[in-house]
């Protein structure tokens, strides 16, 4: 019983690990081509399995005892993955008390501006401006949310609606995370932000990497349905650990 608890413990860890890591970064991975309601379904069996492998050590004990204490050790990391994940998610949609400014007023009077300017170059009013939490920027409930921060705006984003001069965005010197999705973006060379870490543009008409130069420390670059032939300039982003191309006319070659 202890040997059948150390593979099951085993082969659970490593496929648990496997989705931790590459099942999240690479968008290529098996775990991103699975439906959501899928994952839900493997996590569940990855718990029952730790479960089962942790009862079956306990029975085999006295046969193998360190067997059964490493395949046990195994399913007490496994489980106490679970433990964190779900006190993490009972916590996560909530901010801390003064983590995020409630009112727009509070921009500094040079953000101020900027922020005008972004209102004017998208056609939107302030009425259609949401202030949200980072975890809420990708949520589709507005056209236009940012994230305020002791008078800085850190995240924004913009839905589905034309940005005739992106870079008004470069005067956010504190901006962190951008979502620009469906603005009819082609030209980037305009947004210069030193700061930005993810930059999600998805459904637009982004042809070349290098227009996006402006922003070299860029981690998290997520370019779905482009116009993007190659990865030609990827090379612009040294810090980036993650991205997705999916939905691009990338030539063969641009693929190795």
């Amino acid at each position: 019983m202890a040997i059948k608890s150390l593979f099951i413990s085993l082969l659970v860890t490593i496929m648990l690990g496997y989705s931790l890591t590459v099942g999240l970064t690479d968008p290529d991975s098996y775990l991103k081509k699975i439906p959501d309601w899928m994952s839900f379904v493997l996590l569940i069996v990855f718990a029952l399995l730790y479960i089962l492998a942790f009862w079956w050590a306990i029975q085999g004990f006295n046969a193998h005892k360190v067997t059964a204490l490493f395949s046990m050790a195994l399913c007490v990391f496994g489980l106490s993955i679970y433990a964190f994940g779900i006190v993490m998610s009972l916590g996560s949609g909530r901010a801390s008390p003064g983590q995020y400014d409630g009112d727009i007023s509070t921009l500094v009077p040079s953000e101020k501006a900027a922020f005008d300017q972004l209102l004017h170059t998208t056609g939107l009013t302030p009425q259609q401006v949401k202030l949200t939490e980072h975890w809420h920027l990708m949520d589709k409930d507005a056209p236009l949310k940012i994230c305020l921060q002791k008078g800085h705006i850190t995240g924004l984003s913009v839905l589905n609606v034309p940005i005739r001069e992106v870079g008004v965005c470069s005067q956010f010197p504190e901006l962190g995370q951008v979502y620009l999705r469906g603005c009819r973006l082609s030209d980037m060379s305009g947004l210069k932000n030193l700061r930005i870490e993810r930059l999600e543009l998805a459904d637009n008409a982004i042809r070349d990497l290098k227009t996006l130069s402006g922003c070299p420390n860029v981690r998290w670059l997520m370019l779905q349905n482009n116009q993007i032939t190659s990865k030609a300039g990827i090379e612009l982003f040294p810090q980036l650990i993650a991205e997705d191309f999916t939905g691009n006319p990338l030539q063969k070659d641009s693929l190795k």
